[in-house]
């Protein structure tokens, strides 16, 4: 199918446009270019290399927006300019919007003009995979990556303004999804990979971005920012890497070489052609020939729907609204933007519904033999098995509820103190909530040694190489406590990573999730932690909370009931006085709700452990634009304001990659975080300022002279809307 239309539009630009194998541009026709500055990105090899090369003769200094050091230094060696020294690499990973970002402040650092941006790399029908971020290669690297730099770049580019902007698109853009060109609800979905249609889409997309920052400019009056997109032709380059030999042969009967390729982008990117006309959001094809698009590139409304981040990863409207219908404070007029998720979030109504009924039908103690305290039992025991199924835990035994991590953190740390002897080593760190430090130092009073596993102060990462050394000047390392998402940095931290390293030192490793339980699945087995505790009330439930720890350990432990409870009676022997019955049972409506989100709304079959998979994959990707939303904004914000935490969605340190959650924390120079605060409190938007029990983090980056950080928390009921108000908000606040 796909070479068949190939070739059928390959035959119908021929035949409509018989000056595409024509001289219609040269290279001749390029003006002097001394004092201009560009940046291309992908050119390596192909047109882009051709574009590189042809702007550097004419005296433009360009800057070489590649992967590669090594390839960029080769073609540069290679090509045919004489001054070489107008050619210079910038890295930059198309597959990273953490890369584009850096890219765009290692430029920025320069202080150059910037008045070429031709967004000419792509890729072509590769194998399904995704993003850094997320997203589908090829449209993480066609379009998305392509915007983030352009959006980026745009200050810049109007400050050097007469300026122009070259979004390379493709006439495949015929070969996207029908009728609007996009399918983004299977766009990352490798079920649904169709390579051909999702390259297609990508540049439909190009053409959509082109046409849409075009309108946006006329709209804020901004005349001599030119923006067009072109067809470069179908050409002989690496771009068909991936392509099926068969299709590659057909095609080299129509291919035109990089130079004519090259051509028509360097048209619009230097003819005066395009500043005498006017041409704002205007499609080329090859040989510097104003075309026509297909109609679906038309949609104007499709093309500003693109433009939010929002319809990469967001819920629909109608997925907003099946999650928000099910917390009942949601839906209460005027009420509160809750964004201090991480403090408490809202409660579903089914967790509610289940309090209600428990207390309402069954209070009355467990263990009788008549009707209404069987089903009792019958209803606490459900929910330890639903709890079990939520966090994977291998036997519902393994399971321990209480009324807080806290004091679960304090019951099982007195359950090992016994076990503790002079001379053993605990490591917490520095980043981690009191709740799972102070428990743990007091073991101190046993012998114990206690050892900190410190923050990094630079990249704010807890550094697998620091625990590492730390656990090599162990002689007797016994329990290892870290918490699996930083409260105040965001950060997710890699627990499986740790539990090898803690495992092969000899030692244990305890884990507090309070800050990851809400934004991501639950898998202790996959965490090889041996402890691993979390809120309910942090997760959509009642103020109650669950510990997991693994059944030898348990077993093992002395217990902290009555004397007459055995040993191996779990997990009574570590709940003394029992659990809230009526609070069990309402966290099964937890749940209920995931497995009703990953089946019902979001579409997805499977066991109830595959729905809430599904269901909180959904929650990350949604949760994903919201946060990116935030950190764009205080990035923009920058030096002012100072990120306390990864400023993009992740990063990596020496090898391992550290993602962060919906919890974006920051400081804001010459202000008081809890001033800041104070004024958002008056737009009825909900954030919180403070150490948030983080204390030693916040005193070791030295940040109690603002009066901690402000930290703003979402959860996925959270909407792109209610961010954007709040960005405004804070944006008023901190002018």
């Amino acid at each position: 199918q796909a070479i068949v239309e190939l070739s059928r539009r390959r035959w119908n630009e021929l035949q409509r446009y018989p000056q595409h194998i024509s001289m219609a541009f040269s290279f001749d026709d390029i003006p002097t270019l001394d004092g201009k500055v560009a940046i291309v990105t992908g050119c390596n090899t192909g047109i882009g290399l051709v574009t590189a090369r042809e702007l550097a003769k004419k005296g433009c200094h360009v800057i070489m927006a590649n992967r590669s050091r090594e390839k960029s230094a080769a073609a540069i060696a290679a090509v045919d300019v004489a001054d070489k020294s107008k050619l210079e690499f910038l890295e930059l990973n198309l597959l990273s919007l953490r890369s584009v970002y850096a890219f765009v402040d290692t430029f920025k650092a320069r202080n150059l003009p910037l008045h070429l941006l031709i967004n000419n790399a792509g890729i072509m029908n590769p194998p399904f995979q995704l993003s850094e971020d997320g997203i589908e290669s090829q449209f993480a690297t066609n379009h998305v990556a392509h915007h983030a730099l352009t959006v980026a770049l745009l200050p810049i580019l109007e400050a050097s303004a007469p300026s122009r902007i070259v979004v390379v698109s493709s006439s495949a853009h015929n070969m996207a999804p029908r009728p609007t060109g996009l399918d983004l609800a299977n766009l990352n979905d490798p079920s649904k990979y169709a390579s051909w249609k999702w390259y297609g889409q990508s540049k439909i997309a190009n053409i959509f971005f082109a046409r849409e920052l075009s309108r946006q400019l006329a709209a804020r009056n901004v005349k001599n920012v030119y923006v067009n997109a072109v067809h470069p032709g179908v050409v002989k380059t690496e771009l068909v890497r991936h392509t099926f030999w068969l299709l590659k042969w057909l095609l080299s009967w129509f291919q035109i070489d990089a130079d004519d390729g090259a051509k028509t982008q360097l048209y619009v990117a230097t003819s005066n052609d395009v500043l005498d006309n006017d041409w704002h959001g205007q499609y080329f094809v090859p040989i510097a020939t104003l075309s026509e698009t297909n109609k679906a590139a038309l949609n104007p409304d499709v093309a500003k729907d693109l433009w939010d981040p929002s319809t990469l990863h967001a819920f629909s409207a109608d997925e907003l609204a099946a999650v928000r219908a099910e917390f009942p404070s949601l839906s209460i007029p005027n009420q509160t933007i809750f964004m201090d998720n991480a403090g408490g979030s809202q409660v579903l109504k089914r967790v509610a519904d289940r309090v209600y009924e428990y207390m309402t039908t069954t209070s009355v103690q467990l263990g009788a033999s008549y009707g209404t305290s069987v089903t009792a039992q019958s209803r606490v025991v459900q929910a330890r098995e639903s709890i079990a199924t939520l966090i994977n835990a291998t036997r519902s035994e393994e399971v321990v509820m209480g009324g807080s991590t806290t004091g679960l953190i304090f019951l099982i740390v007195q359950a090992i103190l016994p076990t503790i002897e002079p001379g053993d080593e605990i490591i917490v760190t520095d980043t981690d909530h009191e709740a799972n430090v102070g428990a743990w130092r007091r073991l101190a009073k046993a012998g114990a040694v206690i050892k900190t596993w410190h923050v990094n102060p630079l990249s704010l990462l807890l550094d697998l190489a620091d625990l590492t050394a730390l656990l090599a000047t162990c002689s007797r390392p016994k329990w290892v406590a870290m918490t699996h998402a930083s409260n105040v940095l965001g950060t997710v931290n890699p627990v499986a990573a740790v539990a090898k390293l803690v495992h092969a030192a000899g030692a244990r490793l305890s884990v507090d999730a309070v800050a990851y339980a809400p934004h991501r699945l639950v898998d202790v087995q996959a965490s090889g932690a041996d402890l691993y505790v979390f809120s309910f009330y942090k997760v959509f439930g009642p103020h109650y909370a669950v510990l997991w720890g693994r059944y030898d350990l348990l077993v093992s432990l002395p217990s902290l009931n009555h004397h007459f409870i055995a040993a191996d009676n779990l997990p009574y022997k570590l709940q003394p006085g029992h659990v809230n019955f009526e609070l069990s049972y309402g966290c099964q409506g937890l749940v209920d709700y995931l497995v009703h989100m990953g089946g019902s709304v979001f579409g997805c079959d499977g066991s109830p452990r595959q729905l809430m998979q599904h269901a909180f994959r959904r929650f990350e990707q949604h949760e994903n634009v919201l946060t990116e939303l935030v950190l764009a904004f205080l990035r923009a914000k920058r030096p002012l304001v100072r990120i306390i935490g990864l400023p993009t969605l992740q990063s990596e340190a020496n090898g391992t990659v550290y993602h962060r959650v919906a919890t974006v924390s920051f400081v804001v120079q010459g202000k008081q975080s809890p001033d800041i605060v104070r004024r958002m409190d008056a737009f009825n938007v909900g954030i919180r300022h403070g150490d948030f029990y983080a204390v030693q983090l916040i005193d070791v980056l030295g940040l109690r002279a603002y009066g901690g950080v402000v930290r703003v928390s979402l959860a996925h009921y959270n909407s792109v809307d209610e961010v954007q108000t709040m960005l405004g908000h804070l944006d008023t606040t901190l002018a």
